[in-house]
Formats: C-alpha cells, sequence, structure tokens
C-alpha cells in the first residue's frame, strides 16, 4: 500500500513539475513580413513604364532567453533587387545570428547581420520611413565590401548603452567582418570593420558618428581590391507623433592613379497627422565623384502612408528626381502595400 502511494505522489509531483516546465518554455517568436508595390516611372521610353513588383516576402525565426542569449533568422522568398541578376528571382537568407547580452554595456553579437555604418536603412524594413532609401545610402551603404548588395556582412560585433544620467546616455557598436558582403565565404587575408559611436541628449536627440575600413571589389582587370575608408554624421530625432534625421556619408576608395571620394546627404522629416495617417518629406543629394563637375543626383520625396494597426501599412511615395547627366529621367511614383503579421 505505502508503495502505491508513494508511486502516486511521485506522479502527481512529476506531473506538476512537467506542466510548471510546459508552460515556463516559450517557443521562438515566427514573423511573417509582405511588401507588394505598384510603380510608375515618368522616365522617357522606359520599358514598362508601369509595373507590379514583389518586392520581398520575408520570415522571420527568433528567440531571446532568460540568461541572456539568443538567435535570430530571417530569410526572403523575393529577392529581386538584391541577386547580381535582377530578373532572377531566389530565396536568400537574409540574417542569421547568435546573440549574448553581458551586461547593458557589453553585448556580443556573431553572424550574418546589418553593419551598422548608415542608419536610414538600419532598421527593419517595415519601419522604413520612405520606401527607397537615399542615393548616398543605397550607392555607397549598401554596397560595402567586395561582394555587398544588401546591407549586410558576416562578422562579430560588439555594442552597448551606457546611461550617464535620466537625460544622457553613450552608445556604440563595433564590428569586425569578412568585408565580402552576404552570403559569401572569406577568399583573403584583410577584415572590413566599423566603428559607430553617439551620444543620447533630452527630447530624444542622438548625434552620432561611423568610421569604415575596408575593401571594395573588382574595378579593373589588374586590380583585384581597392581600400576603402568612409566616415557617416547623423543628427536624428524620434518621439511619437515626429521625426527627423540628417545624415552626410562619404567614402573613399584607394585607386591605383588617384583617389575616387563619393559624398552624399539627406535629410527628412515627418509627422503624424493621426495615430494611423503619417506624411513626410525628404530631400537627398549624391555625388559619385566630387572631382567632377555636373554629375550630382538630387530628389526631393513626398511620403503619406496609412497604418492600419500594428506594421500594416499603406503608403505612397512621390519622388521629383533631377540627374545633371540625363535630362530625360522622369519622377517616380511608388505605392507599397505592406503586411506584417
Amino acid at each position: 500500500m505505502k508503495k502505491i502511494v508513494l508511486f502516486v505522489l511521485i506522479l502527481v509531483l512529476s506531473n506538476q513539475v512537467f506542466s510548471q516546465s510546459k508552460s515556463t518554455y516559450k517557443p521562438p517568436k515566427i514573423k511573417v513580413w509582405v511588401w507588394g508595390i505598384l510603380q510608375n516611372d515618368a522616365t522617357e521610353n522606359i520599358v514598362p513604364a508601369t509595373q507590379f513588383q514583389m518586392r520581398a516576402a520575408r520570415v522571420i525565426l527568433l528567440k531571446n532567453f532568460n540568461n541572456g542569449m539568443g538567435f535570430h533568422i530571417m530569410g526572403d522568398f523575393f529577392d529581386k533587387g538584391n541577386s547580381v541578376n535582377k530578373a532572377s528571382l531566389r530565396p536568400t537568407l537574409m540574417q542569421a545570428w547568435f546573440s549574448y547580452k553581458i551586461s547593458d554595456f557589453v553585448q556580443l553579437r556573431m553572424g550574418q547581420f546589418k553593419y551598422p555604418f548608415g542608419s536610414e536603412a538600419y532598421g527593419p524594413l517595415v519601419k522604413w520611413k520612405f520606401i527607397n532609401p537615399s542615393f548616398v545610402t543605397g550607392k555607397i551603404v549598401k554596397k560595402l565590401g567586395m561582394e555587398g548588395s544588401i546591407f549586410r556582412d558576416i562578422g562579430i560585433q560588439f555594442s552597448g548603452t551606457a546611461k550617464l544620467n535620466k537625460d544622457f546616455a553613450f552608445v556604440y557598436k563595433t564590428m569586425i567582418m569578412n568585408g565580402n558582403g552576404a552570403n559569401t565565404f572569406e577568399n583573403n587575408n584583410s577584415k572590413d570593420f566599423v566603428i559607430h559611436a553617439g551620444i543620447k541628449v533630452p527630447f530624444n536627440v542622438i548625434v552620432s558618428g561611423a568610421f569604415y575600413n575596408g575593401t571594395s571589389g573588382v574595378t579593373s582587370e589588374t586590380t583585384k581590391e581597392i581600400d576603402e575608408n568612409g566616415i557617416t554624421l547623423t543628427a536624428q530625432v524620434n518621439n511619437k507623433k515626429y521625426t527627423a534625421k540628417f545624415e552626410y556619408i562619404t567614402l573613399t576608395k584607394k585607386l591605383p592613379t588617384k583617389d575616387l571620394t563619393s559624398a552624399g546627404f539627406f535629410g527628412y522629416a515627418t509627422y503624424k497627422v493621426t495615430p494611423h495617417i503619417e506624411v513626410g518629406a525628404r530631400y537627398d543629394n549624391f555625388d559619385a565623384n566630387t572631382d567632377i563637375e555636373k554629375d550630382l543626383l538630387n530628389r526631393t520625396t513626398i511620403m503619406a502612408a496609412y497604418n492600419f494597426g500594428g506594421l500594416n501599412r499603406i503608403m505612397l511615395n512621390y519622388e521629383l528626381r533631377n540627374n545633371e547627366k540625363n535630362d530625360k529621367w522622369g519622377n517616380l511614383l511608388t505605392l507599397l502595400f505592406q503586411a506584417a503579421l
């Protein structure tokens, strides 16, 4: 009889322990993001002038554990615009990283993720304030490294925040990476690195800067690697109703004959008219070679968005574009449909 009672007690207690452990376990989060685009390009003789596009269909798997560890995996099912062959559509691994939070001031991340150079495209795509990034972001930040094309590389990063008091804080990120870009193997002994530092001041204002040093891709039959270094200077403010940002970016490539310097900037402001309606404007300017005159790209973008709740929204962008080398370049109208489940 005692054995039976003991067995029942063990069974009940084990069931309670199992139930408690089962209730405390939380599976990894799964997020699904989908973007569709309707675009009309007024450039002279362009075909097709109007087209439908799938910008991306993205799946994210992430988990943060109580011991400070975590992981993040993200893949796109549509890769048009990221692949070398623009006509191809193929699944692509965008991000895969492991993280460990030692303290607020020391956090480790290892894997494939966005490098901390350039702020406009650094956050998640579902939170971008404009559909297309500025010229300087797309032509410098996006293409860093030997095979850069999606703002990402493979490496290790240390980051953190030190709160000086209620209103002031110091933030930093430093990353060492292969320098070949995402989804590629290392093929040399050199490494690229980024150092980013900033300070938060009252009214949610952040002033920051970043320095990049590395190599770029093939530029001629005789030159395989080109040393390059870049600098960003950023000032931004983020509040519930309004945001504003200004950023200047420059990159210098050490060519065999003469250094090539590209530079540009953008500035934007957005305002939430209601909890669902947001409007904004951005001006951006890019100079592919600062030694050459009349080769500027500049653009004014008007934005209006309706948020259905969460991150589900419709966004309209109208870009008034100017290319000093091509007077046939027309304006661009883009309508974005975004679902974030």
